[in-house]
């Protein structure tokens, strides 16, 4: 299972094995003020950001993909991830 965390408008592949880690450092980081937060994201590796109150931060959970279903045309397309950097 997939997920995508989204942080000031930035994606973050993510597996369901880092979500609950990540939920509760960004609670943390936000319980304290601010603070770097380590995110594993499966394209990028580790990334730390910086969350503060005024960060938007969004998990979404990916649909399953049956494989038996799909070709891997199909496939590589759903998870073809366009990357960018944030410039406010």
């Amino acid at each position: 299972m997939a997920f995508l965390a989204y942080v000031d408008g930035i994606r973050y592949p993510m597996s369901d094995q880092d979500v609950d880690s990540f939920e509760r450092a960004v609670v943390a980081a936000l319980r304290s003020g601010g603070d770097f937060v380590a995110v594993t994201s499966i394209h990028r590796g580790t990334v730390r950001i910086l969350i503060t109150s005024g960060s938007t931060v969004r998990i979404e959970k990916l649909p399953e993909v049956d494989e038996s279903e799909q070709n891997g045309d199909e496939r590589d397309e759903f998870f073809d991830f366009a990357f960018y950097d944030y410039e406010p």
